[in-house]
């Protein structure tokens, strides 16, 4: 039993700790559980006049049912009770995650180690001693209805967040997807143009209308990397994994990129037997695309070197591709698969646009792995690699040991 106060001093009674000018302590709804009426009440007569709002319960299934329905901001419970006792409705209250949240303080004259043990294993946030000192019950009542109340806020704030961050996502798919219409009627019109006025247009004017088709062809290709990217976090790009040549698909993707080469160098080094991986060939050739054009982007015209390898790694199938170009900072190579990521005006690093962002969400999408290994003036290397069947891999790494002349592992 707790020890009891007359009603006459509660209200003028010293309460130890609280801030005298720190404005009035929180209040609100506590749920007090325990089989004895008297502790009922005698409980509820300390809180209410301190401004709190105080519900009961009986019995441990009470206490869950009003739990869930009422949602407090505290829960005082009493250990010993008959039927289910206060560990095991503790144990339910945080298991249930529309109670989880919910503090917990345990009431009990069990003053045993092991005791204070099991309530914290069931997930107590307090303690309170039989017999119940009147400012200790109110100070940790404050506590717990504060503590209730700062989660409640952050969830609020972190459910605004999210919903603002929908609105922003949603009208940016928007804007995007109501572009493509325009777009593709101003491509055409300039179709139009270089079939039917081609052959009389002077250098001038014929320079302008190539460079007008290829900004809105690139226009075109950004506006459906958009919507991929937000497929891909949506969850709603269809992605077949299925087992293929992943040189082949190297291959293939490199090969329309080599009018862009110009007088860089570019090496293709494929395995001599097969490759499979497990993937979206599709997607794995437009990953291949964008990091074969970045490095054609940001290596020089003249001294590029771009070198495409192709091989296995600890059981799964690995692309690498290196470039000599300014090479990126430390500190942005993890940022530069972010969406939006822009370089500082100061900083070496490559403004990657979308692409890499497109990259990683595609590989993320078939249980596959990128990154990047770079040092400013030291050329990157960016590389993924998605799964392969075992055996294979092993075999195409032995057979490329004996090719190289090396005595295979």
């Amino acid at each position: 039993m707790p020890n009891s106060l007359p009603n006459s001093d509660l209200k003028n009674h010293s309460l130890n700790g609280f801030p005298e000018n720190g404005g009035p302590p929180p209040t609100g709804c506590v749920l007090i559980v325990d089989d004895e009426a008297a502790n009922r009440i005698l409980l509820k007569d300390w809180l209410s006049p301190y401004g709190h709002q105080v519900i009961t319960a009986s019995n441990g299934l009470e206490a869950l049912q009003t739990a869930e329905t009422e949602s407090p901001d505290a829960i005082l419970l009493d250990v010993k009770m008959p039927g289910m006792n206060g560990f095991e409705v503790c144990e339910k209250l945080k298991s249930n995650p529309l109670t989880a949240m919910i503090p917990v303080l345990l009431l009990t004259s069990l003053h045993e180690r092991e005791d204070r043990l099991r309530g914290m294993r069931a997930g107590a946030n307090d303690f309170l001693f039989k017999p119940v000192d009147l400012p200790d019950l109110l100070l940790r009542v404050r506590n717990a209805v504060r503590l209730r109340q700062m989660h409640s806020e952050v969830q609020a704030k972190l459910e605004e967040i999210t919903r603002q961050e929908y609105l922003k996502e949603s009208l940016l798919h928007m804007i995007v997807h109501d572009l493509r219409t325009p777009l593709a009627a101003m491509d055409g019109f300039l179709q139009l143009l270089r079939m039917n006025l081609g052959e009389k247009l002077g250098d001038r004017s014929a320079y302008c209308l190539r460079q007008s088709l290829q900004a809105s062809h690139r226009l075109a290709l950004q506006i459906d990397l958009l919507l991929d990217i937000h497929r891909l976090e949506a969850g709603q790009m269809p992605v077949q994994a299925v087992p293929h040549d992943l040189a082949q698909v190297v291959d293939n993707a490199v090969s329309p990129l080599q009018p862009l080469i110009g007088e860089r160098f570019l090496h293709l080094d494929c395995p001599p037997v097969p490759l499979t991986a497990i993937g979206d060939p599709g997607l794995l050739g437009r990953v291949v695309s964008n990091l074969v054009g970045n490095a054609i982007a940001f290596t020089s015209p003249n001294e590029g070197s771009i070198s495409v390898r192709v091989m296995p790694r600890a059981g799964r199938a690995r692309v690498e591709v290196a470039d000599n170009g300014p090479g990126i900072e430390l500190a942005n190579q993890q940022a530069i698969f972010d969406k939006f990521f822009q370089a500082s005006e100061e900083s070496n690093s490559r403004s990657s646009g979308l692409g890499l962002t497109f990259c990683k969400l595609a590989l993320d999408a078939q249980h596959g792995s990128i990154g990047v290994v770079s040092a400013p003036g030291a050329g990157s290397q960016f590389w993924f690699e998605v799964p392969a069947p075992i055996e294979e891999a092993a075999q195409v790494e032995s057979e490329m040991a004996h090719v190289a002349g090396a005595p295979a592992s």
